[in-house]
């Protein structure tokens, strides 16, 4: 997949209108909250590569979106419109959502002014003046956050949700910043005690079957949800360490990786 064009678009289990090509763009995360259907809505941003390079990030990313929909249907997941990752857990999601549940899955693709969405599954939104202002928003608007690979773009993502308390569940046996590339904050070693041990630990073992890891990211996104604590609401920092750390997690070190290596 060599590009954002080249994905395909035979999906139309959940086509929907876009917005109109000359209306502003979506500039706060207050006012797309609002969009994506107001304080009631549990959203789960998607952050990741646009080119796959690990060879079994497809099937992970079906897999998740197959198990996410199984747990929970009526989930609104928001992506940057732009990338494998997005496109591939998303419309996992649509396709299941509809197989077993008969409805329309909320989707929505956050493009910036100047970028442009083709995909046939969910609805596209403007969404930022610029990319950098897309990402901004898309890290900030979750209830949670999933990455998978990514590049620089995506460990910019990881680090606004880090830095405003956004649970976020990276992907460590994908490689690139979910794994801690690129500075990108990584929480391998930061267990929540609300979390499963062993859960957590499945993100980052590429050895065992994608479904054993999607199944685990489906049992941690419920527990977030269902632990929404106002814990989360602040930064608190680690004596040891100039980097703060979010309340959501232990603050009891900092597990960002050193000089870009995989943290495991």
């Amino acid at each position: 997949l060599s590009s954002p064009q080249d994905l395909p678009t035979s999906c139309s289990y959940s086509l929907r209108n876009t917005m109109p090509p000359n209306d502003p763009p979506i500039i706060t995360v207050d006012s797309l909250r609002c969009a994506l259907g107001g304080p009631g809505a549990k959203i789960v941003s998607i952050f990741g590569s646009v080119d796959l390079y690990h060879p079994r990030s497809e099937a992970l990313c079906a897999s998740i979106g197959q198990h996410l929909a199984e747990e929970l249907p009526d989930l609104t997941i928001v992506t940057g419109a732009n990338a494998a990752v997005h496109y591939h857990i998303s419309r996992s999601y649509v396709k299941s959502v509809a197989d077993r549940e008969k409805k329309i899955a909320n989707i929505f693709h956050l493009a910036p002014v100047g970028y442009q969405c083709d995909w046939t599954h969910g609805t596209v939104l403007r969404v930022g003046r610029d990319m950098a202002e897309r990402r901004e928003i898309l890290a900030k608007v979750g209830d949670v956050a999933i990455s998978v690979e990514g590049g620089p773009g995506t460990a910019d993502e990881m680090s606004k949700a880090w830095l405003w308390n956004v649970p976020l569940i990276p992907l460590g046996r994908s490689g690139g910043a979910s794994s801690g590339m690129f500075n990108s904050p990584t929480v391998i070693d930061q267990v929540p005690n609300f979390i499963n041990e062993d859960d957590w630990k499945l993100l980052w073992d590429d050895s065992v079957d994608v479904n054993f890891t999607s199944k685990a990211v489906a049992k941690i996104v419920i527990r977030i949800l269902e632990n929404n604590d106002p814990g989360w609401t602040g930064i608190t920092d680690n004596a040891a360490s100039d980097t703060p750390i979010p309340l959501w997690v232990s603050p009891s070190m900092d597990s960002r990786t050193n000089n870009g290596q995989r943290h495991l």
